[in-house]
């Protein structure tokens, strides 16, 4: 609990809202701050996903101008005109957008999986994990081809 909470039973604390934590894994918190809407806002605090490898995904998409950087399913997300390409995953790996018919090609079960959201493996959607992603060819690879098909996907409006 943070320590500049109001004392409790002072008006201070009947008015100031409610602090709760829940600990989410990879050292996050997501802390709920509201009290009585019946949608609990809530932020997520701490890094959940690996720096060092968005820092190298920034460095091969830096010399397009319609690449633009969204916080999203426990990464970071690259979006060209509001698809997601690429991924700094959450878990520690790459999340990249590949045409659905390529998806059983491109899958070696063991560093080339299909991304499973909401419990189904979505096709389209695959999940690299990051040795394979050693050396920069490796990973430009996966980028060129991410921000390829997301590329040649209508925009999305914002």
């Amino acid at each position: 609990m943070p320590d500049n909470l109001p004392l409790r039973g002072t008006r201070a604390a009947r008015t100031a809202p409610p602090v709760r934590t829940w600990w989410c894994g990879h050292g996050a918190a997501l802390v709920a701050t509201s009290r009585f809407s019946s949608v609990v806002r809530a932020t997520i605090s701490g890094m959940a996903y690996d720096e060092e490898l968005a820092d190298r995904i920034r460095e091969l998409v830096a010399s397009r101008s319609d690449v633009f950087e969204q916080r999203m399913f426990g990464g970071l997300a690259f979006l060209i005109a509001g698809n997601i390409s690429v991924a700094a995953s959450g878990r520690g790996g790459l999340m990249v957008r590949v045409d659905p018919t390529q998806t059983d090609d491109l899958v070696d079960g063991v560093r080339v999986t299909p991304m499973v959201m909401g419990g189904r493996e979505r096709r389209g959607w695959l999940y690299v994990e990051l040795d394979a992603l050693a050396s920069d060819a490796a990973l430009a690879d996966w980028i060129e081809r991410g921000v390829s098909y997301a590329g040649s996907l209508p925009a999305k409006r914002r």
